[in-house]
Order: C-alpha cells, then sequence, then structure tokens
C-alpha cells in the first residue's frame, strides 16, 4: 500500500472500517467513499461495492470532452446511491484522477488491488462479497459525440453459474452439474450525447459537488471536496425526493447531496439506459451473496431485477451480448430460487443470441437435467454435451458434466453394456486430464488464498 496523502494506507482503511460499522449499524445500509485511483477502495463488510472509474475523454476537434468525462463518475456514483439500496447492505465509491482525460486509472490494475491480486488498495473486497466495476469514455466520431459505458461484476471467490445436484452420486464422482456465466464484463451500445448534454453534465456536477444544508440547491452550501486525496466517505441516512441526507468525517452530520439529475433537463436513466442494467446486475449479486450468508434474500429481488431488465431492453436498440447475459442472469436467479422449469427458456434464448458460446449452451443442459427431477433425459444430453464440446473442445464445464453423466449412468439401471460407458468417461478423463495439465480447475476447488 502506499502512503499517499495526509491519512496514508492506515488512516484510508481505518476510515472504511469505521465507515462499514457505521453501514451495518445504521437504519439505512448505504455507504459513499470519493478517493483517488492511485489507491483505491472499498466497504469491505458491504455485501456489494459499486465503483465508478472516472471516464476517459478522447481528442476532440472544437469540443472540450475532458470536464464532462472527468465528472460523470460521481454523478453516477450519487445515482447508484440513490436508486441500489433497496437492494441491501450497499457500498459506492467514486474514484478520481489527477489527469484531465482520466487515463491513468486501469480497470484491471483497479479490479486486482480490490481483489487483492496485486498491492495499493486501501481495503479490498472480502471472500464471497460482490463488486461492480462501471467504467467507459466520450469520444467523438465525425460531428457526433458519444458516450459508451462498461460493466464487470464478480462475486469474489466464487464462479458465477448454475448447478444441479445429483444426489445418487458421491461428491468424490463428480455429484453434480454445473455451468458458468459465460461473461461477467458487457460493453453497452455507444450513447449519442448532445452540446446540451454535455453542458447538462458539467451543471449538474456543480449541484452534486455540494454539501448543502437541508435539501435546496438554495441552501447554503460548500464544496464536496471530491479531489482531495484523502478519502471522503460518509453514510446515507435517508433518502427525500432526489436528494441523499448524509454523514461523515469532513462532511458533517444530516448534511445533504444531490444525487439526481433534473429529470426535466438531462435525464441521466433515460439518456444511460445501462444504469438498468447496473440495477439488475446490483440485485442479482446482492441475492447470491445473501443466498450463501446464513440471512434470507429479499423475495422482492427476482422480480425487481425482471424489471430493471425489461426496462433496459425497451430503452433502445439491442445489443446481443447484454440482451443475452440479462437472461442468464434471471435463469440464475430462477435455479437458485427452485424453478429451473423456467430458467431453461431463458438460457436458450441466451445460447441462441451466442451461438458460438459452449457456456450458455451447458446452462440449458443443466436446466433441463435439473427440471426433469431425476429422471435424467441420458442419451439426449450427452448429444448435446458433445454438441457443446464441439464448440469449445477445452470446456473443463462441459467435460465435468459428461464425466458426471456417465458416472450417474453406471450407478442406474441401463440398457447400454457398461463397459461402453466406462470407456467414453476414460475417454472424458483422458481430455481434462490434457487440459488440466495446461490450466487449473476452477470448479470443485477452493477459492484461491487471497
Amino acid at each position: 500500500m502506499s502512503a499517499r496523502g495526509p491519512w496514508g494506507a492506515y488512516g484510508v482503511m481505518l476510515a472504511v472500517l469505521v465507515l462499514a460499522g457505521g453501514l451495518l449499524g445504521a437504519s439505512r445500509a448505504e455507504a459513499g467513499m470519493m478517493s483517488s485511483c492511485d489507491e483505491p477502495v472499498v466497504f469491505p463488510e458491504a455485501a456489494l461495492n459499486v465503483v465508478v472509474l472516472p471516464y476517459k475523454a478522447d481528442r476532440a476537434v472544437g469540443r472540450p470532452l475532458g470536464g464532462p468525462a472527468r465528472v460523470l463518475g460521481l454523478l453516477l456514483q450519487l445515482n447508484s446511491l440513490l436508486t441500489l439500496g433497496r437492494y441491501g447492505s450497499l457500498g459506492t465509491v467514486y474514484l478520481h484522477s489527477p489527469r484531465e482525460d482520466g487515463g491513468d486509472c486501469s480497470e484491471e490494475l483497479v479490479e486486482d488491488q480490490l481483489l487483492n491480486k496485486k498491492p495499493g488498495a486501501g481495503a479490498v473486497v472480502q471472500p464471497g462479497k460482490a463488486l461492480i466495476l462501471l467504467w467507459g469514455r466520450i469520444y467523438q466520431e465525425g460531428p457526433d459525440i458519444y458516450l459508451q459505458s462498461y460493466l464487470r461484476f464478480l462475486q469474489r471467490g466464487r464462479v458465477d453459474g448454475a448447478e444441479h445436484l445429483l444426489p445418487r452420486l458421491r461428491p468424490s464422482d463428480g455429484g453434480a452439474f454445473r455451468a458458468r456465466t459465460p461473461m461477467q464484463q458487457v460493453a453497452f451500445p455507444p450513447r449519442r450525447l448532445s452540446e446540451k448534454d454535455l453542458l447538462q453534465i458539467l451543471a449538474e456536477f456543480k449541484k452534486a459537488s455540494k454539501i448543502y444544508d437541508s435539501p435546496d440547491v438554495q441552501s447554503p452550501s460548500k464544496p464536496l471536496p471530491v479531489e482531495s486525496n484523502s478519502p471522503v466517505a460518509f453514510v446515507v441516512d435517508r433518502v427525500q425526493g432526489g436528494w441523499l441526507q448524509v454523514s461523515g468525517e469532513g462532511i458533517g452530520h444530516g448534511k445533504w447531496l444531490k444525487a439526481r439529475i433534473d429529470p426535466r433537463d438531462w435525464p441521466l436513466q433515460r439518456r444511460m439506459p445501462e444504469l438498468d442494467f447496473l440495477d439488475a446486475a446490483a440485485g442479482y449479486l446482492q441475492y447470491r451473496v445473501a443466498a450463501a450468508g446464513p440471512g434470507r434474500p429479499a423475495e422482492a429481488i427476482p422480480r425487481w431485477v425482471e424489471e430493471s431488465l425489461d426496462r433496459y431492453g425497451k430503452a433502445g436498440p439491442a445489443s446481443p451480448v447484454p440482451e443475452a447475459l440479462g437472461k442468464v442472469l434471471l435463469g440464475n436467479l430462477r435455479m437458485l430460487t427452485g424453478h429451473p422449469e423456467t430458467a431453461e427458456p431463458l438460457y436458450h434464448q441466451a445460447a441462441g443470441l451466442l451461438p458460438y458460446s459452449a457456456d450458455a449452451r451447458n446452462l440449458e443442459l443443466v436446466a433441463r437435467a435439473a427440471r426433469s427431477q431425476g429422471d435424467i433425459p441420458e442419451k439426449l444430453l450427452e448429444d448435446a454435451w458433445l454438441g457443446a464440446l464441439a464448440l469449445e473442445p477445452a470446456n473443463l464445464d462441459v467435460l465435468d458434466n459428461l464425466k458426471a453423466l456417465y458416472g450417474f449412468q453406471l450407478l442406474g439401471q441401463f440398457q447400454r453394456l457398461p463397459v461402453e460407458i466406462r470407456d467414453k468417461l476414460k475417454a472424458v478423463e483422458r481430455v481434462r486430464a490434457g487440459i488440466l495439465e495446461k490450466r487449473p480447475p476452477e470448479f470443485g476447488m477452493p477459492p484461491a488464498p487471497p
């Protein structure tokens, strides 16, 4: 860790731990942080952290794009606090960059630091907790200006996907069919911006970067130290309209932040429909984290996720990857809630949008096995998994599922000769062993040490 700024690494960690404790004990469960890309931080105890990186600005002819790109991150962070708090324990972080174009803030490096793969973070995501990274760029193409966003999501130490347990098999026999989410990063279609939009981003930043005494832009205010080397952390006391009442060291108690862009001028949610996708991904991750812990996920989350994805789908021309990923997330939720019969058609639609993806096809087959309730269509699954293997011969998950299927057949009653199944099982194991010599497995293995 570095020792930049008056707090240094120890001060950053102390602030985050104090605020995280307040987050868990407060009446609401949201907290925010503004920090530098040089030393990214999260709230370690939050179930989900949303980290917004600076949007990068390409050089433009006759238009200063660096300003809007530089300040958009704070608006997105505050919007996330305003809209995602319904899902549960949430921390949001706005990372600022000392460079005007945001070019020194790498999403790959920030992710590695926050997952404790590389040094430099003030606080890291804890095992089992979830992380969303949001970043993007503003660029010019001909006379037009565009905004493009990217999103990556994960749950530390867990492979995202779905599984179906086979009670007749012991764990040592490969007692589950497993499949993973085909991708956990998505590039959204570029959105065209007008000159008015650029000006509105800057105008709204001027309002959002102030601390008000009351939820009124005419009330007394002071600048929010968003560019300080020292992290600025706060907890959300309550939400009123488009305002957040916050408390924190360096901010004060019961102060107000303007979190929503004025819908009469530049409605952020309408011009950036990917925020609905962000909402869905946040709900999905919150549900997975809660389902893996001692608590119980909110029953309304799957419905909220579906509503958010529906809004995203209606906002503009569909792009195959985010559309497919949305169907996979819904399918995963259906599997988690014990409804594989409704997950299978969602996975089937996703596989149609991603015809090259063995992972998407594998999800559909796992759901098909799960909905069969013990009467597994063995020959149908075998042929389908062999077809998926043709798409990606080194897919370990498909190989493991074939291995589990043959093991299931060896323990059951069947007309085919056991020697035929054993030969197929040995063939799968040979291929699998050859792949493992080149790369380690992820399923069936304990999480890598932090």
